[in-house]
Order: C-alpha cells, then sequence, then structure tokens
C-alpha cells in the first residue's frame, strides 16, 4: 500500500513540478514579448 502510495505521490510532485516550470516560462517569454 505504501509502495502504491509513495508512487502516486512523486507522479503528483512531478506533474506539479512540469507545471510550474511551465508557468515561469509562460512568464518568461511574456517579459520578454513586453520588451
Amino acid at each position: 500500500m505504501s509502495c502504491v502510495r509513495d508512487a502516486e505521490d512523486s507522479g503528483v510532485e512531478t506533474l506539479r513540478r512540469a507545471a510550474l516550470q511551465a508557468r515561469a516560462r509562460m512568464r518568461g517569454w511574456e517579459l520578454l514579448s513586453e520588451e
């Protein structure tokens, strides 16, 4: 059970990290386009 839960947590953490990176990248492009 704990192994499955750990796998789910790591998957969620990966998705969350990817979402944050994508958001930061979009924000970076917005800053570049404004200049």
